[in-house]
């Protein structure tokens, strides 16, 4: 850990700070929307992410490199993540999503939306909502422990991908496709901080099966 590069610090906290300042924009402007506007809650999503980066210069000018830091601002990115994917499942359980409006249901269906078209799909079924809300409630779990971090990152992956790849193409909104793409970024970036355990798992899963086929002479 003697050589962090000044790369990985600043990126680590630029992260760091996308994701707990998107999850804190999120939580404000859906539970508290009442008590401000949109443009006073994004200033705690900026302040979050200047504070991150003016931390990560700091810590490159100090020239210290001890791992108790970088874990902390991982840590960060982690538990940020985990909380946002761990309510978004609440969420569903307690008819918080997933919910289409009854005002709606008797509109035609030209008059509706892309998005009027996904909540309604997705609200026939409490039960989908339930597995999927199950899904991400376990993956959240599974983040915040060391030995089982890459399990919860390859359990959530192709979930948060495809939430994305709806966000994007049914409409939902900018503001949810950037926030599901920050949480998605946070599950990558641990995905290749493991990159030398899964290629050493790799390697002793591929050299059985390469004897059974090449075997030695």
């Amino acid at each position: 850990m003697s050589g962090i590069s000044f790369i990985k610090k600043l990126f680590t906290c630029i992260l760091a700070g996308l994701v707990i300042g998107a999850s804190a924009f999120r939580i404000t402007i859906t539970y508290f929307r009442n008590w401000g506007t949109i443009g006073s809650f994004s200033i705690i999503s900026l302040v979050t992410v200047v504070t991150a980066i003016t931390y990560a210069f700091i810590w490159q000018a100090r020239k210290t490199n001890t791992p108790s830091t970088l874990a902390f601002w991982q840590g960060l990115i982690r538990y940020g993540v985990a909380f946002d994917l761990a309510e978004f499942g609440w969420a569903k359980i307690c008819h918080l999503q997933l919910v289409m409006p009854m005002s709606k249901l008797d509109l035609p269906y030209k008059s509706c939306s892309p998005s009027d078209i996904f909540w309604n799909f997705f609200s026939y079924s409490y039960t989908l909502g339930c597995i999927i809300a199950a899904l991400q409630i376990t993956g959240a779990m599974l983040l915040l422990f060391h030995k089982t971090r890459l399990v919860g990152v390859f359990m959530l992956l192709p979930l948060l991908a495809n939430i994305l790849l709806m966000d994007i193409f049914y409409e939902i909104g900018y503001s949810v496709v950037i926030h599901a793409f920050i949480m998605m970024a946070g599950l990558v970036y641990f995905m290749f901080i493991e990159f030398n355990r899964l290629k050493e798992f790799s390697l002793q899963q591929r050299t059985p099966y390469l004897n059974c086929i090449f075997p030695a002479s």
